[in-house]
């Protein structure tokens, strides 16, 4: 189950599920609204990857100047979020050394 919330740089956005989320998209963060929607009815496996990747998203673009320019944003958001997806799943100890006590 995904959280209701999650703070991404200086924002908090709402996640809720939205089946009426615009055909051939899996997940959408909306700025302005602070919100990310995912589609409903995945497996939970592919539903946190949806949910990673708006995060990513977010991250890049509250924290990195050039995002807006970079040529392909969809590729190196998926490369991004795939590849910490991993990372926390390979090395727990990183995951839980940020988690409070």
């Amino acid at each position: 189950m995904l959280p209701e919330s999650v703070r991404i740089g200086p924002a908090t956005f709402s996640v809720a599920y939205d089946p009426t989320i615009q055909d051939g998209l899996d997940g959408k963060i909306e700025y302005a609204e602070r919100r990310i929607r995912i589609r409903p009815g995945f497996h939970d496996e592919h539903t946190w990857s949806v949910f990673m990747h708006e995060v990513m998203h977010g991250m890049l673009e509250f924290c990195c100047p050039y995002y807006q320019e970079a040529p392909d944003r969809e590729a190196l958001v998926e490369v991004l979020s795939l590849g910490l997806q991993q990372l926390l799943l390979d090395n727990a100890v990183i995951a839980r050394h940020y988690l409070p006590q």
